[in-house]
């Protein structure tokens, strides 16, 4: 199985952990805020449904709110059912993951406050595979550090990334042909 690394940033409000063995009573109610921005592909809309439905099942069924931020496409993809179950904002646009993500800050602290309502805000890729992944120890690794903005890197089975490192991998062996064949032209000259 591949081994890949993947970077996850994890915001954290105010964090209140006890200790490993409560965290499924703790998140007995939303205190943790999902933040994705996604894009209108199927297999995007098919990803965060799984990672939902895993992050759900692992930490309990009122561990979460979700928040989309469609830079490409629209709620529609995701079904209607789907998303008034289990999406609690978005917002539609062009721009980064972290610029939502400020935009959405800011509108929500004349709502209601994420630091009044969540211990941890995950700004999440929408082509991670979270299926796998230890959560209880990624939050109890959180809180041990006292960080108020943590990105963290796994590495290991079951931690997918649609391009594993291999982009970076393919692009240096590009270049190192292309390097390779203008010596040797070079050298014919």
């Amino acid at each position: 199985m591949l081994r890949s690394r993947w970077l996850l940033a994890a915001v954290t409000l105010h964090l209140s952990l006890a200790t490993p063995s409560d965290v499924a009573k703790y998140y007995d109610s939303p205190r943790l805020l999902l933040f994705w921005p996604v894009d209108g592909s199927y297999r995007t809309v098919k990803q965060v449904k799984k990672n939902l439905d895993y992050v759900k099942s692992t930490l309990g069924a009122g561990c979460c709110d979700v928040f989309l931020a469609h830079y490409k496409g629209d709620a529609k993809l995701f079904g209607d059912e789907w998303y008034r179950k289990n999406v609690v904002g978005n917002l539609s646009g062009t721009g980064y993951k972290f610029k939502f993500m400020q935009a959405a800050y800011n509108k929500a602290q004349f709502e209601e406050p994420w630091e009044t309502k969540y211990d941890f805000v995950w700004g999440l890729d929408s082509d991670v595979d979270l299926t796998g992944t230890n959560l209880t120890k990624l939050f109890r690794m959180v809180k041990q550090s006292n960080a108020l903005i943590a990105g963290p890197t796994f590495v290991g089975a079951g931690v997918n990334q649609r391009h594993p490192g291999g982009d970076l991998r393919r692009k240096a062996q590009r270049l190192k042909r292309k390097n390779v064949a203008h010596q040797a032209t070079d050298m014919l000259r």
